[in-house]
């Protein structure tokens, strides 16, 4: 199966956070390489940077996470896949017509299903429930299977 890791689970590798170690096994099974779209590309570094913001980290642990992530983008771990990205925005159109006013999916979420559907992902990580929610209707398996309550 190849599995589309969505943002949220990726940063946790980056910035420790409680799940961090769940989160890391998930990215551990995935294998390498880890499908990096071009939403990732802006997301994680971005939200490494919010958490300086927020204070949750200084900024020498903000500046080592980005340079982590950047020498894993070096190293092939992550690897930019083979899709046509404005086939990603028309599926995500279509996804969104289809199930977010019923459900509310946030766009990037959308996106990133979209994206891992043209990726030809059979699977997509995310502890995000909109994201789950709506990665299930669009025929992805969830993993985790079952997401505890926090």
């Amino acid at each position: 199966m190849s599995v589309y890791v969505d943002t949220g689970i990726l940063l946790k590798g980056y910035v420790f956070e409680a799940d961090s170690p769940e989160a890391i096994a998930i990215v551990e099974a995935a294998g390498d390489p880890l499908i990096f779209s071009h939403f990732h590309g802006i997301e994680i570094p971005n939200a490494i940077r919010l958490k300086r913001f927020r204070g949750e980290i200084a900024k020498a642990e903000e500046a080592a996470a980005i340079r982590v992530f950047h020498a894993d983008i070096d190293a092939g771990r992550l690897a930019r896949p083979d899709y046509d990205l404005a086939e990603v925005f028309n599926r995500a159109e279509r996804l969104s017509a289809k199930y977010s006013g019923d459900i509310g999916s946030r766009s990037l979420d959308v996106l990133h299903v979209a994206a891992a559907l043209e990726c030809g992902c059979t699977g997509l990580a995310s502890f995000d429930e909109r994201q789950r929610k709506i990665a299930s209707l669009a025929g992805l398996k969830l993993i985790p299977a079952k997401r505890r309550k926090s």
